[in-house]
Formats: C-alpha cells, structure tokens, sequence
C-alpha cells in the first residue's frame, strides 16, 4: 500500500511498506506531522544536520540525499560531509581525489573499496554519496577500523590512554548524567 501524499514520493522499499507511519515525518518532540518543507526550512537553517537511517533501506538514503542538498541550500561555504562507513584509514585514498576535474560518487566508492567494506551495496548508497559530492566535495571518513573497534568495545576506552581521554572529552559523565543517558538510549532504540 504506498501511500499518495508521501513528501519524499513513493516508498519502494519492502520492510514496512504497509506501515501508515511509512513515508511521514512526525516531530519527535510534539508528535505532530511535518511536511517535507517544514523539514527543508529547519534544514535551511541548521548549522548541523545528523542525518540516520536503516543502512540497508536504500528509501532512507534517497530520503537522506534530498535533505542533504535541503542542508546545503544557501550555506555560505559547503557543508563537511561526514560518512561512518567510510573509515579513517581510508582518508588517505580519498584525498587522492581532491582536485579531480569531474568527482563522481563511484570514483568516491572505488577509491574507498566499498565493495569490500562490510556495508550494503553501493547501489543502495548512491543517492546519499552522489548528493554529498555534490554539496561538498569529498565526504569526510569517520569510522574506525573494526582492528581499532573491537578492542574499545571489549576493553573500554583506557585503551586509548589518559592524554587521548582528554583530547576527546572522554571523562566518565556524573553519575546522574550517565543514567539520563543510557535512560536516553534505551528510548530512542
């Protein structure tokens, strides 16, 4: 059942296709309905916009591409871009693209090697990458290599040491704070 008035146009995906939330935009803080303007005149006017999505829905990255260019939209200089999928070590490669006379989204895939990164098919992220090169440029790398996760996940953030913590603002949060938090976490998931 795809639905007429969808602001985004028609959903495609399968997974809840037949949800009547599928394809709205709802206020997370009052629960009102938005419509796609109302969303593009906050993007407008937001200096940063954290764009998420189910990384297997390519409707969610279409949706995120429109809204990317929606950011953009008469900023005086180009947004940064930012990818976790695209990780830290892999920021070398990219800046072998700068300057490149016509930049694509697939040279940005290939120089990258995101076929072999874990991720969905790049088919599935093509809006979302094509509207970040086009707004910006080259897309900022932020993930960290599963050789540099795995050992945070398992043994904490000591790993990185007591000058690195500090760097990065790291200090356990007040008591009352971290259970805001995780209370927080637990809600929006």
């Amino acid at each position: 059942m795809a639905h007429a008035a969808e602001p985004f146009g028609a959903w495609r995906s399968e997974l809840l296709k037949d949800s009547p939330l599928t394809g709205r935009i709802v206020d997370a803080k009052t629960l009102k309905p938005l419509t796609r303007a109302d969303v593009e005149r906050m993007l407008e006017k937001a200096s940063v916009a954290i764009l998420g999505e189910v990384h297997d829905n390519p409707d969610h990255h279409r949706i995120q591409a429109d809204l990317l260019r929606a950011f953009a939209r008469g900023k005086g200089k180009p947004p940064a871009v930012v990818f976790e999928m695209i990780t830290t070590d892999k920021a070398g490669a990219l800046s072998a693209l700068k300057g490149a006379k016509k930049l694509s989204a697939s040279a940005v895939f290939d120089i990258v090697d995101w076929d072999h990164s874990g991720w969905p098919k790049r088919e599935i992220y093509a809006p979302v990458m094509e509207a970040a090169v086009e707004v910006s440029g080259l897309p900022v790398a932020a993930g960290l290599p599963k050789e540099k996760v795995r050992p945070l996940a398992e043994k904490g953030v000591a790993l990185l040491g007591k000058e690195k913590i500090a760097a990065l603002k790291l200090s356990p949060l007040p008591e009352a704070r971290q259970k805001a938090l995780e209370k927080e976490i637990v809600k929006s998931h």
